[in-house]
Order: structure tokens, then C-alpha cells, then sequence
């Protein structure tokens, strides 16, 4: 079980956009040559509900001495339940069409 999933963390899905704006967070701060655990935490106070609570666990774990790779693989469940939810939810809203090949 992920640290994520295990605390209380909130209940609100991290959504894809959330995901692809933690991951441009991370870039950011490896371009920048900052530290990643100070970054992640500084941002994991800022974001809401359960992206919040994932963003603070990885900070922990890389303050622990993981590496990232290893930190995300562990998270990777708490991630992927929160997307399913927040995909099934908005399933009846979203129409997806099937590109043309004309």
C-alpha cells in the first residue's frame, strides 16, 4: 500500500491536467538544479486534496533517499485509483470520437 493511499489526504481525484502539471513542476525543478524534496513539499502544501497529499509523500520518500523513479513506482497505485475514479466520473460527459482516416 502507498503512503498516499494510506493517509487521509482528501478524497478528490488527481486528474490528468493535475498530473501533468506536478510533472511539469518536477522538470522545472531539475532544470533549475533545485533540490526535488524541498520543491515537492513547498508544492505539495499548495495543491489540493489528494494531488497535495501524493506531491508531500514523494517529497518524503526522495527526503528518505529514494529516487524519484522508485518514489513514483511505489505512489503509482494511489495515482492510478485516483484517475480511474476521476475518469468514471466525467465518462458520461466526455465524447470521444474515433479519428477519421479519409
Amino acid at each position: 500500500m502507498s503512503e498516499a493511499s494510506s493517509g487521509a489526504g482528501g478524497t478528490r481525484p488527481v486528474t490528468i491536467d493535475q498530473l501533468t502539471a506536478l510533472n511539469e513542476e518536477i522538470v522545472a525543478l531539475v532544470r533549475a538544479g533545485a533540490p526535488l524534496e524541498r520543491g515537492l513539499l513547498n508544492a505539495g502544501e499548495d495543491l489540493p486534496g489528494r494531488l497535495g497529499a501524493v506531491t508531500k509523500v514523494l517529497a518524503s520518500r526522495l527526503e528518505r533517499g529514494e529516487d524519484l523513479s522508485s518514489a513514483l513506482e511505489a505512489e503509482k497505485g494511489a495515482i492510478r485509483r485516483s484517475i480511474g475514479r476521476s475518469s468514471r466520473r466525467g465518462a458520461g460527459r466526455a465524447t470521444w470520437r474515433r479519428p477519421s482516416r479519409g
